[in-house]
């Protein structure tokens, strides 16, 4: 228990670090930045798996992220914190906490052309490198697997069940949706 503990604080760690950076460095709205950074994440690893690099970015961006949220925290304070942590971004905090525990033990069952992700995740995670026309499990190896890089990234931390799989695909669904908060406001005012 006190391990996955652990590991569910360096993610919110390696997570909110890069969103905080985004939202000081870039001026991207809080509820833009979970979105932004999964999505930067996912390309970055992904063009260092191209290269079969899986092992040698990982650890950079896990640590990275932690150095850059405390460096900016440390130098901005709590003001920064009083602008970042907005009523959206509380909600998509518990929201992800709530899938948390409601993921905890599923399966992916089944198999069709939208559970694609998954299938493609599972051969990542299982060879650490993308998969090739020899890997018999994947379908369709032209398949752009971005959200299956950003849940390689997501259980080489947490785990590599089924449901931590479910758990980074549906947060990264909530951040898409959590995106669109802004432009809402802006088409209100």
């Amino acid at each position: 228990m006190m391990a996955l503990l652990l590991h569910l604080f360096l993610f919110a760690g390696f997570f909110l670090g890069w969103c905080l950076w985004l939202f000081h460095r870039l001026r991207i709205p809080a509820e833009q930045t979970p979105v932004v950074s999964m999505c930067a994440l996912s390309v970055v690893t992904y063009l260092f798996g191209l290269v079969n690099l899986f092992g040698l970015i990982q650890p950079v961006l896990y640590g990275g992220g932690i150095l850059l949220g405390l460096w900016t925290l440390f130098r901005q304070g709590p003001k920064l914190l009083r602008r970042f942590v907005t009523l959206p971004m509380i909600g998509f905090g518990l929201v992800c906490g709530w899938f948390m525990l409601l993921l905890r033990g599923a399966a992916v069952e089944g198999h069709d052309n939208f559970a694609h992700w998954a299938i493609v995740a599972k051969s990542i995670l299982t060879h650490n490198a993308f998969p090739t026309a020899a890997n018999t499990a994947v379908e369709y190896v032209s398949y752009p697997p971005g959200t299956a890089v950003w849940i390689k990234l997501v259980c080489d931390l947490l785990g590599t069940s089924d449901g931590t799989m479910l758990f980074a695909h549906i947060i990264l669904n909530m951040a898409c949706i959590l995106a669109l908060i802004p432009l809402c406001r802006k088409s209100l005012a």
